[in-house]
């Protein structure tokens, strides 16, 4: 059971504010904010097979500590997906995919979901949805991404797995980027976020080839968040306007994330 915060109410009035005016970017894209106000549910994550469960939008707020991974594989040009599908077909990338997220809690959007077909084995699938009444056996139901990181609260590490709305909310929140880089352009309908590269350091990188089942060149790399330089003689950060590409709070001409989720 979710113990309820005092505070929630006063949460609630700046979050309406913060919604209306799409200006301040709420709390809970801080990571900062996760680190210190998550906390572990009463109940235990559910296994295959069980009746999922809705977390509610409020809860008691605790201390964890929680690394926020996320895992992708683009082409050249940031191409995701076409028809809710991968546009290319590559074994070694999904044993990748498997290796990394085995034994942990994978964040992702309903159609992601949808195209995988089934929670994962070995792994805690955490569906991301509008949708007050779905249920889905053998996942956790979250309606907002802080519900999704409350339900890994006790994880040491939690992957976002898409799809492209579900990267853009979660971008600025994650330390970790493991990128499936596949070196040539592809079409599709589905693309990852521009971002700001000079924020990441790469620390990783596995160069790969196959020819079959096609043709095809593709790089493992992974990227560590770089720490946000303090300015000499300041206290306090200041609010500075993102890079071209980054990605701020909410994305330019979307609303909040409650109104984007997949």
């Amino acid at each position: 059971m979710w113990k309820t915060s005092s505070h929630s109410n006063s949460r609630t009035s700046r979050w309406k504010v913060t919604t209306r005016t799409r200006q301040s970017k709420p709390p809970w894209l801080s990571r900062s904010w996760f680190v210190n106000k998550t906390s572990t549910p009463s109940n235990s994550p559910l296994s295959g097979g069980e009746q999922s469960r809705s977390l509610p939008d409020k809860g008691g707020l605790g201390r964890v500590a929680l690394r926020i991974s996320l895992i992708v594989a683009m082409a050249k040009n940031r191409t995701i997906g076409m028809n809710n599908t991968l546009p290319w077909r590559c074994p070694e990338d999904l044993k990748h995919f498997k290796a990394l997220t085995m034994g942990h809690h994978m964040i992702m959007g309903r159609k992601t979901f949808d195209s995988i077909g089934k929670p994962l084995p070995g792994r805690t699938t955490v569906i991301v949805t509008r949708g007050r009444n779905l249920k889905i056996d053998g996942c956790l139901m979250a309606h907002s991404m802080q519900d999704a990181i409350k339900a890994c609260a006790g994880d040491s590490e939690v992957f976002i797995v898409g799809g492209a709305d579900i990267y853009t909310q979660s971008l600025q929140l994650v330390d970790t980027l493991y990128i499936t880089e596949i070196q040539q352009d592809v079409d599709g309908d589905a693309h990852f976020p521009a971002f700001d590269k000079s924020v990441w350091k790469e620390t990783a990188r596995e160069m790969r080839s196959q020819e079959t089942p096609q043709p095809l060149h593709y790089h493992f790399v992974t990227y560590q968040k770089t720490p946000s330089p303090q300015p000499s003689g300041k206290t306090t950060s200041q609010s500075t306007k993102p890079a071209s590409g980054q990605v701020a709070g909410y994305p330019e001409g979307r609303g909040s994330n409650r109104e984007n989720l997949e």
